[in-house]
């Protein structure tokens, strides 16, 4: 005889690593997320595991390498955001930007340079 009852939500999220809350490669805080539990707790197991066997920085390491960054990391508005956006002109460009940068430069050293007599 089975059991018909309805089964338990399984998860659909994918382990990414964190960018957004991450100390050394987003690794600790990517697992966290992804089993919802305190990243603290996640990296006070890993810091032990390292120390007692090491097979915690092979696995780390192995992690590091293979996880990709959460693409959502920095849509969340409740989340710390470690980047900033560049803004030039009317419309943002960068191309904008870099000419106003340049601009400012110039302007800046002619100011600065003294007159030859």
């Amino acid at each position: 005889m089975t059991n018909q009852g309805p089964s338990p939500a399984r998860r659909n999220a994918k382990l990414y690593k964190d960018p957004a809350n991450k100390k050394i490669g987003g690794v600790a805080a990517g697992v966290a997320n992804y089993f919802e539990i305190d990243v603290t707790l996640v990296r006070v197991v890993w810091a032990l595991a390292i120390l007692v066997g090491g097979f915690g920085l092979l696995l780390y390491l192995v992690l590091w390498a293979i996880l990709e960054d959460d693409p959502g990391a920095y849509a969340d508005p409740a989340r710390p955001v470690e980047a900033t956006a560049v803004h030039g002109g009317d419309d943002g460009s960068l191309e904008d930007a870099h000419e106003e940068i340049e601009a400012e430069t110039f302007a800046s050293d002619l100011g600065d340079t003294p007159t030859e007599s």
